[in-house]
Order: C-alpha cells, then structure tokens, then sequence
C-alpha cells in the first residue's frame, strides 16, 4: 500500500513535495523487509521443527534398537543356563554340579569339571550385574566338622576358579553348608551321591548383591 501511495504521488508530479514520495518509498520498502523476515522466520521455524522431528525419530530408533539387542544378549544368557539345566526356585535359577567336580574326599576340582566352569564364567562376564551364590553340600558321612569344612573348602574351589576367569569379586560369594540341606536319603549310595554336589544360586533382581542371595 505505501508502494502504491508512492507511485501515485510520483504520478501527480509537481502537487506533492519529492519528500512525501521519499517518505512513502522507504514505508514501502521497510514493510517488504518486514513480510520477508515474516517469510524467512516461519521457514526457518519450519526447518528446526522438521529437524527435531528427525533427531528424535533417530533417538528413538536408536533406542530401540538398543533395547532389542539388550532382550536376545539376556535371551541368549538364559538359554546358556538352560543348556547348564538351571532350574527355577524360589531364591532363582539354581545349577546343580553333581560330586562328578571333586575325588571323593577332595576339595580340588577335577580336570573334566572346567568345561563346566568355563561356561559358568562366560555367562557372569557377559553380564556384570548378575550375582550369584555357591553353596557346597555334603552327605552325612563323617562328622558334622569335617563335612561342614569340606563344603566350605569345596565352594571356595568353583569360587576361585570363576575369580581365575575374570568374574568380578563382588558378583560371587561361597559358603559351605555341610549335611544340613539333603535332596535326597542319605541311607543309600545313589542318595549320598546326590547330596553331594554344589550348587549355583543365580540371583533373578540383579540389583541385589551376590550376599543377598540366601
């Protein structure tokens, strides 16, 4: 409009003061400034938007994939377990290893048991925040002292030999707890045996510490 007053005082010539005409030009002028920054502001507004919209579907996205890779890797570990035939109680997935680790009456383990260990090992350091607690047992042979001591000692065995495989100090904790637990009868041969064992208690709330796993 100011463009338009402007040219028409230019038209009337000599009626106006070239003042007025100057006047009416630099409106003219300062409004199609205006209603270019208006243009140039809304595209601009336009483009963040479009590009928030952009860095958030990639957040997402980035997001989700992590979280799916994060379900197989626990997937896959669960299935690691399963394969050790881990079996779901109350206190968590419990792994049994029979007296077939140790020679009768000893506390080193044998060499055929660490291909067992060596899979334990790989599942605690493939996942850091899960703890567990071994627990050495015994049948009801001997006295209460010697048994109590050898499911210690035996415990501490798998302990350390997790602890020589990397697994972190505060994941895993040992205690022996002698003839108190049996599974089976201890009147026979094939009921001993299976009192023998040590078993391996992994915790199911990872926030919990291996000493939370009773």
């Amino acid at each position: 409009k100011a463009l338009d007053r402007a040219n028409r005082l230019a038209d009337e010539g000599g009626k106006v003061k070239v003042a007025d005409i100057e006047y009416e030009a630099r409106i003219a002028s300062k409004n199609a400034l205006i209603a270019n920054e208006k243009i140039l502001t809304a595209q601009a507004r336009e483009e963040l938007e479009k590009g928030a919209a952009e860095r958030q579907a990639v957040l997402l996205e980035a997001r989700e994939r992590e979280t799916q890779a994060s379900a197989q890797h626990a997937q896959s570990l669960e299935q690691e377990l399963a394969d050790l035939k881990a079996k779901q109680t109350e206190r968590g997935l419990v792994v049994t290893l029979g007296d077939v680790l140790f020679d009768t009456g000893k506390a080193t383990l044998k060499p055929g048991a660490y291909s067992t260990i060596d899979r334990l090992a790989e599942v605690l350091n493939k996942d850091p925040k899960r703890h567990v607690i071994i627990e050495g047992h015994t049948d009801s042979v001997g006295s209460d002292e010697y048994n109590q001591s050898q499911s210690e000692r035996r415990a501490g065995a798998v302990q350390a030999a997790l602890f020589e495989r990397g697994v972190a100090s505060e994941q895993i904790r040992a205690l022996g707890k002698g003839e108190s637990t049996p599974v089976a009868s201890n009147d026979d041969a094939g009921g001993r045996q299976q009192n023998r064992r040590v078993e391996m208690i992994f915790a199911e709330d990872r926030s919990r510490t291996a000493s939370d796993v009773d």
